[in-house]
């Protein structure tokens, strides 16, 4: 079913990035039914500007935030419980906030072109 496919996209797909974080993935489509939601993610208190902070210094260092004071603002800091992927399938998170989204930024950087990466953000981030 579900986890079957879940393996084989990340088997076949992305080895590169294969890892326990990811097998995890395939163990809650298996042992999680109903529609239930899990978070898969730390408890660390991250604020969303030191994590936009941590990824510019990393892709574009020297650069700014423009932060627009007219606009409604949501959520500043963001924390998940994953209380329940503990009690459902035994998982706790191996890697901080951090650590997990440097792993992440390297992975995209070296899976894209710097063209890929510039159309795909400016899609994602302006694209509205």
């Amino acid at each position: 079913g579900l986890a079957a496919c879940i393996r084989y996209h990340i088997e076949t797909k992305n080895s590169q990035i294969i890892s326990s974080e990811f097998r995890i993935i395939t163990t809650a489509a298996e042992k999680v039914h109903g529609g239930t939601s899990i978070n898969l993610g730390t408890i660390e208190r991250i604020k969303v500007k030191d994590c936009a902070d941590q990824v510019i210094d990393t892709l574009n260092p020297g650069a700014t935030i423009k932060l627009l004071t007219d606009k409604p603002t949501g959520p500043l800091i963001r924390v998940a419980s994953n209380a329940l992927a503990k009690e459902l399938i035994g998982w706790t998170p191996q890697t901080n906030f951090a650590d997990g989204l440097q792993k992440t930024i390297d992975w995209y950087v070296s899976s894209k072109t710097t063209e890929q990466a510039n159309l795909d953000l400016t899609r994602k981030l302006v694209g509205r």
